[in-house]
């Protein structure tokens, strides 16, 4: 990642055996500057040159400040509920994301980030500055501005993304070896050809890497080559040339942002996180069953029919590129992600556009992706309507329960379908407990919540469900 003494390394490309005292790391077609960096934290745990205890700064409001807000400060902050049971799952990854990070840093000084993290039902304060709506909730703090992080939530993505971010804000590139050195390290890069003696573009570059994930390379060229910014995906092996000017940072983000994925990605574990980081609000899925081997049969009918719909989601990726992201999603594997979208295997093929800012999702008629009907002016319009406000949501409700709520000391119970009749259409006070079934606080305050209710048995101006 730009450390001199590795740089040999680099070059050679393929290391057998690396050496440290007498303890021995084998390493083989070594093309990738995060191996090197992991390899030398591993020799170093070998030597016991790393401690075993917590590498996970904690925060308080009495200590916040002198950390997160000193000079060239470099942070990532998870802000958690002790009884959170998604923050209990991501709390060993954050651990060993923070050792890969200080074992980086030892490796390469210039990488000076850290991981921390704060008790957000403790410091309510912080909590509340920092915006937190959900837990865990993590935030990237760069030089006292703050960001919130929503990448792949596994000790390799928050290390990567900590390490990338944590060291020079531009990584200066020596060769077009060094380039190449440079993409293979990182899913997605971001490299700009400039000329000597324009340093206020690097300053440019400098801020549009504060903005975006992937990390920023600079190759300095010769005087009669064009200056260029290209991203590189490793994803699906393909680049991109952004066409504006290298001073206009906003637009080099926007370029950046949809550029680090293809017009149309296959929803999955590897791009799950980058689909929900991107900038656009809209998701459109096309949800299928079909791998790619039986696609690709020509003699089977409900292939083809596939086949053609992904090519008509295809042009209409490209052409509402930054407006939308686009992506497939086989409901034969992700089988959860299709109940969230109301639909059973049968239902398949099926066309869906996802709000990730109000969280609603909009149907696409199946009549419109039968066999007899495959056009991408369907997908095209339905996507468009939905930017322009004109489709209503689906809203899933369970069954309607067969008593309505009526107070009286009793904790009524709603559901999607008489939520908008009972709380929307009350002129009383309504407290709503929303709740989930798996969530051991919600069921820990079943009894507080029917107490309340009990308490205003007489009072008919307040209803509790």
């Amino acid at each position: 990642r730009g450390n001199p003494p590795l740089r040999s390394v680099l070059d050679a490309r393929s290391i057998t055996i690396l050496t440290v005292g007498d303890h021995m790391v084998d390493f083989w077609a070594c093309s990738s500057m995060r191996s090197v960096i992991l390899g030398f934290a591993c020799c170093l745990r070998l030597l016991g040159c790393t401690a075993d205890e917590s590498r996970v700064l904690v925060l308080t409001s009495s200590n916040f400040s002198s950390v997160a807000e000193a000079p060239g400060a470099r942070l990532m902050v998870e802000f958690y509920a002790p009884w959170c049971g998604h923050c209990k799952k991501l709390e060993p990854e954050y651990e060993s994301a923070s050792k890969l990070v200080a074992d980086a840093s030892e490796v390469d000084p210039t990488i000076t980030a850290r991981l921390a993290k704060v008790d957000a039902i403790q410091e309510t304060a912080l909590a509340k500055r920092f915006n937190v709506k959900s837990y865990p909730s993590l935030h990237w703090i760069d030089d006292k501005a703050a960001t919130e992080y929503r990448g792949e939530r596994t000790a390799m993505g928050i290390s990567d993304f900590a390490i990338s971010h944590g060291g020079p804000l531009v990584r200066m590139l020596e060769s077009t070896q060094a380039v190449e050195q440079f993409q293979v390290g990182y899913p997605v890069v971001a490299v700009a050809q400039l000329k000597a003696g324009h340093e206020e573009r690097l300053r440019h570059l400098e801020a549009l890497s504060k903005q975006i994930e992937p990390p920023v390379g600079v190759l300095y060229v010769g005087s009669e080559q064009a200056e260029s910014l290209t991203v590189y995906r490793n994803i699906d092996v393909a680049s991109e040339q952004y066409a504006g000017l290298l001073s206009d940072v906003d637009a080099m983000r926007q370029f950046v942002l949809s550029a680090s994925l293809p017009p149309v990605v296959e929803f999955g574990t590897k791009t799950q996180a980058a689909l929900f980081a991107t900038d656009t609000e809209l998701l459109a899925f096309l949800l299928h069953t079909m791998p790619d081997e039986t696609a690709a049969q020509a003699d089977d009918a409900s292939a083809a029919h596939f086949t053609q719909l992904r090519e008509a989601l295809a042009a209409v990726a490209e052409q509402l590129r930054g407006r939308a992201t686009f992506a497939t999603l086989n409901g034969a594997v992700h089988k959860e992600a299709l109940a969230f979208f109301g639909y059973a295997l049968a239902d398949l093929p099926a066309f869906v556009v996802f709000n990730k800012e109000t969280n609603r999702q909009y149907h696409l008629p199946s009549n419109q992706l039968s066999a007899a009907f495959v056009s991408e002016m369907a997908l095209r319009d339905h996507t468009n309507s939905v930017l322009a406000g004109a489709v209503r949501p689906l809203l899933m409700s369970a069954a309607v329960p067969d008593e309505e709520p009526a107070g009286r000391g009793k904790e009524g119970v709603l559901v999607g379908d008489t939520y908008e009749k009972f709380v929307l259409g009350q002129s009383r006070n309504v407290l709503v407990r929303f709740h989930a079934a798996w969530c051991g606080r919600c069921t820990a305050q079943q009894p507080e919540v029917h107490d309340v209710a009990h308490w205003y048995r007489a009072d008919d101006t307040v209803l509790v469900v």
